[in-house]
């Protein structure tokens, strides 16, 4: 594991952003799991601000997004798909078809359960994820406690997770109630990962999750399995590190 412990908000994005695009330079067609979080909308806009500095072409980049919510619109402004397109894929001028997101239609929820990890598979497997924290250890959609054994399922979010998410939503009632996402063996594919979490909310579930047991009580304890992880953090999220 490589532990990067930064200063600043800006520190933070620039480094997340230089992971990523080492791996373009390297690699012009890099298939890019990515995730929509509160801590990923500052890496897109960098990733966007430093391809155009550094005219690195996004044009043959394949992303796939870790989850998405079940029964909403991909118009709906909060949704994965929407976040994903506005935030990365039309600033760096990604080709639209190369950005694949889980299908969020409840009744096509079994297909997707099989043809997206295929759809993996087919680009040549995910060449770098990149990975949020929730609050009590979840990555994507897996909450504590969910099996690992699964490419791909469809889950609840936890009461906590809910209440995160409120204030983003505008209220408890707005937040959907469930996802379809990446399961944790499928995440665990990723030749790279790359964790990042910032604040002091998060502190509690960066130790447990890199400093304590496996467990499915902790989804990103997984992670502590993988032989190329870099974690990336802030102070205040490395508070509680030992």
């Amino acid at each position: 594991m490589k532990l990067l412990i930064v200063q600043s908000e800006q520190e933070f994005y620039a480094a997340a952003a230089e992971a990523v695009l080492n791996q373009l330079q390297r690699n012009p067609e890099l298939v890019l799991g990515i995730a929509t979080g509160n801590t990923t909308v500052g890496l897109h806009r960098e990733l966007a601000l430093q391809s155009k500095a550094r005219s690195l072409s996004w044009e043959k980049v394949r992303t796939f997004n870790l989850d998405e919510y079940l029964g909403l619109s991909p118009e709906n402004p909060r949704s994965c798909s929407w976040r994903t397109f506005d935030q990365l894929v039309i600033p760096t001028g990604m080709k639209p078809e190369n950005a694949h997101i889980p299908c969020p239609d409840p009744d096509r929820a079994e297909e997707t359960l099989s043809a997206y990890p295929e759809r993996i598979r087919q680009a040549g497997g995910i060449d770098l994820q990149i990975l949020g924290l929730g609050t009590n250890g979840h990555i994507g959609m897996n909450e504590p406690g969910t099996p690992w054994g699964q490419d791909m399922l469809t889950v609840s979010l936890s009461e906590q997770t809910l209440s995160d998410k409120r204030d983003f939503w505008g209220g408890l009632d707005n937040v959907p109630r469930g996802g379809i996402t990446m399961g944790i063996r499928l995440v665990m594919q990723g030749r790279r990962q790359l964790l990042c979490a910032r604040g002091a909310d998060k502190a509690q579930a960066i130790r447990d999750a890199l400093c304590g047991p496996v467990t499915e009580q902790v989804p990103a304890s997984a992670l502590q399995l993988h032989p190329e992880l870099t974690v990336l953090l802030d102070e205040a999220a490395a508070s509680l590190m030992r």
